[in-house]
């Protein structure tokens, strides 16, 4: 399986207003201030398989079953776009939205976490072995940070504020290290266990 953000995100969780107090923005240093908020936000992003934004996603997965699960590799699912097969010839067959079903606690992910795709009538063909099956769905939890849980947004809010103040090559061991285990500490509830 490979995916891709093929519509990123139009805002970030947090505002540089968010740091009022914390770090000191000039007009020089808003730019790299902004980046990183999204390389935190990113950061964050991988490490738990979630879109925190409303993003678009195109995943492609081989060796698929009809009628089998298709666990989509970034969550939350807010819906899905299209889905559609190719065959050996690489010709796509779009698969009618009637048959298929996004399930809302596959894994024992809870109703706003979950997504797996089952198909559950015609239209699906076995197709190529390698990358048979694409697709394209709208993941995240909202359209703005407000939408984001408060423990994830205030683990980007400290992994943007560590790479903010830690933008040297030089990092100071004690501080980087609590840093990031207080971030860490607050996204262990949301981790995916993968069985």
């Amino acid at each position: 399986m490979i995916y891709q953000v093929t519509t990123a995100p139009t805002v970030e969780p947090l505002l540089l207003s968010d740091f009022a107090g914390e770090i000191q923005v000039t007009s020089t240093s808003e730019a790299a201030a902004v980046r990183k908020i999204k390389a935190a936000r990113e950061i964050v992003e991988r490490e738990l398989g979630f879109a925190l934004i409303t993003q678009t996603v195109e995943a492609w997965f081989s060796g698929y079953k009809a009628y089998s699960p298709v666990s989509l590799p970034v969550q939350p699912v807010q819906s899905i776009t299209s889905v559609h097969t190719y065959d050996e010839d690489g010709t796509a067959t779009t698969v009618s939205s009637s048959n298929y079903r996004l399930s809302a606690s596959e894994g024992g992910l809870t109703y706003v976490l979950g997504g797996s795709l089952y198909a559950k009538g015609g239209g699906w063909s076995q197709g190529r072995g390698d990358n048979g099956l694409r697709v394209v769905y709208v993941a995240g939890f909202g359209d703005a940070g407000a939408d984001v849980p408060s423990d994830i947004l205030e683990a980007v809010y400290r992994v943007a504020l560590y790479l903010w103040k830690n933008r040297e090559d030089q990092v100071t061991g004690t501080v980087a290290t609590k840093a990031i285990k207080t971030a860490s500490d607050l996204l262990f509830p949301w981790r995916r266990v993968v069985v």
